[in-house]
């Protein structure tokens, strides 16, 4: 019975496929100004004065590494999420002990909607734990956010009884086994949730921004133009890593072979 319930699964994955960018800005007065640059390992720094930043990061060859933004008004402290200059995008999540958790996103924020039902979430997953992508990956702090999967898992179980594959009684009883073995969790795989390269959500029936949001389509990234789940993973990557063209069409190009299977 357990092989013919997996077989639903696999047929149910079919059509199973965000990041956005927050300004960080430290409290100025007019006419002030503030640098931005990054050391070795990717983390951004801010400060007041050139001369604060280590020699080794202020030039490279012979040219600043540094950017400079002059502030006129009073600005959103650090850390603060803001969209594009209008308000702060911000949503509430549960971790796993069941406590509600506000996400605020930041520049170097990516969030993932994927499930664990989702082969192409499961493909998202080894593309990103995969040495050679978290090299050049490892300046983004990662989030990924699952919704209660058990209504999808009822409703394939049910598609299941309308094709005579079992009867309902019997629907019942495998969605039951299956949570047993998901002990109590929210997603029909728990052990997906031990492979992620970064911390995990639930979009809970009490999170009803995130819950309103979350794409009926994944894995997908948020978006901040869109204010939703609106960017797929290869115009994430674009966007992501536009200007740097090297990485961005490497990164692209790996995803692809993972995405098709190919590795």
């Amino acid at each position: 019975m357990i092989s013919r319930a997996h077989r639903f699964t696999r047929l149910a994955l079919v059509g199973c496929v965000t990041f956005f960018i927050i300004g960080l800005v430290f409290p100025q007065t007019s006419d002030a100004a503030i640098y931005k640059w990054r050391d070795d390992k990717g983390k951004l720094h801010f400060t007041d004065s050139p001369s604060k930043i280590p020699l080794k990061y202020q030039k490279k060859h012979g040219k600043p590494v540094y950017k400079s933004k002059p502030l006129t008004t009073q600005s959103s402290p650090v850390g603060s999420a803001t969209s594009e200059g209008n308000g702060s995008d911000k949503f509430y999540a549960f971790n796993s002990l069941g406590q509600r958790t506000p996400i605020i996103i930041k520049d170097n924020t990516a969030v993932f909607a994927v499930a664990t039902w989702c082969p192409y979430s499961t493909k998202l997953v080894r593309f990103l734990n995969d040495p050679n992508i978290s090299s050049k990956i490892k300046h983004l702090d990662l989030i990924f956010i699952f919704k209660d999967e058990w209504p999808h898992i009822k409703k394939q179980l049910d598609k299941s009884v309308g094709k005579g594959n079992f009867t309902q009684g019997q629907a019942d009883e495998q969605l039951q086994h299956y949570k047993k073995m998901a002990k109590g969790k929210p997603v029909y795989e728990p052990d997906f949730l031990k492979n992620l390269p970064g911390k995990y959500y639930f979009a809970t029936s009490a999170a009803t921004k995130l819950k309103k949001i979350f794409p009926n389509n994944v894995p997908m990234v948020y978006s901040r133009s869109q204010k939703n789940f609106g960017h797929n993973i290869m115009k994430w990557l674009r966007l992501q890593f536009d200007g740097q063209k090297a990485t961005r069409d490497y990164l692209r190009a790996e995803f692809k072979k993972y995405n098709e299977g190919k590795k």
